[in-house]
């Protein structure tokens, strides 16, 4: 059987037939030293060879290449390869790598979700980017989707304004009551996000809280919750995105904070409103003078 692709970039664009068959894709893929992007490159020749619906993939622009039959799924670099049965949220989260979003991950020291997987990656179920151990909503015809993007990716994606994220210590006021509106209710009052710098050696080093409502892409949530990240550089210079959970048998998502001269508590929510409280998220910074 050959191997038919389409494209997505801005428009839709194919079927297009590639030089491979699905049988010949699936036994190149489980080679040890396979290739994956062969089969995205000839998807992207085929349809620029194309003597029926040419078309050029303008430079720079990401572009996912869904297939039939489906032979493989990943994303990276700019680019996301697809089957044609994938359901909502793998597509997103393969979409979410090639739009340069990294895997999300909690502190948990115990936690593994696969021999290849690293410490705790795979373990923010509140985030697409853990897919698929997430709280993931049935759509019906497109199979799985959700949960929505944590407020670190939605905040790198350039979608959060920023006058929704306060960053603590930014007017020198060190410690402060805060209002945040769910961030999948940006039309409720409050910050979308807050910011807690606490690394005078990185100011990339930082906690992040949100409020998130167990409703539209979120409503496979347990319940409404304030969720307390850690986003720290990893070994190979990229940033990640860690939830920081209780070291308990529940493994729930911290609801304070007192570590590094930060002091964060959940003070109350209101499902009503789409609102939450947290109070006394302070930063203290020590200076100190040294003479030459």
């Amino acid at each position: 059987m050959p191997l038919v692709t389409a494209m997505l970039a801005r428009p839709l664009k194919g079927w297009y037939t590639i030089p491979s068959t699905a049988e010949e894709a699936r036994i190149e893929l489980a080679k040890e030293d396979r290739d994956r992007r062969k089969f995205f490159n000839q998807c992207v020749t085929a349809a620029r060879e194309s003597s029926n619906d040419p078309y050029q993939v303008p430079d720079g622009q990401p572009v996912a290449v869904i297939t039939e039959p489906g032979v493989d799924l990943w994303g990276g670099s700019g680019s996301a390869f697809l089957p044609s049965g994938v359901d909502l949220g793998a597509m997103g989260h393969e979409i979410g790598h090639g739009l340069a979003l990294n895997h999300s991950f909690s502190d948990d020291p115990n936690y593994r979700n696969a021999d290849w997987a690293q410490i705790g990656e795979y373990d923010d179920q509140w985030d697409l980017m853990s897919y698929a151990n997430v709280f993931a909503t049935n759509t019906g015809r497109f199979g799985f989707g959700g949960p929505g993007l944590n407020a670190y990716h939605v905040d790198r994606m350039g979608w959060l304004s920023l006058t929704r994220i306060l960053t603590m210590g930014a007017d020198r006021n060190s410690a402060r009551s805060v209002s945040l509106a769910a961030l999948n209710h940006p039309e409720a009052s409050g910050y979308l996000q807050v910011r807690v710098p606490f690394d005078p050696s990185d100011p990339f080093h930082y906690y992040t809280v949100e409020y998130r409502q167990n409703d539209q892409w979120d409503a496979a949530f347990p319940n409404d919750i304030v969720l307390i990240h850690e986003i720290k550089q990893g070994a190979d210079g990229q940033y990640y995105s860690y939830l920081l959970r209780e070291r308990s048998d529940s493994r729930q998502p911290l609801q304070s904070l007192n570590v590094n001269g930060v002091n964060i508590s959940v003070s109350s929510n209101s499902p009503s409103t789409h609102q939450a409280n947290i109070r006394e998220a302070a930063i203290f910074f020590s200076v100190v003078c040294k003479a030459l």
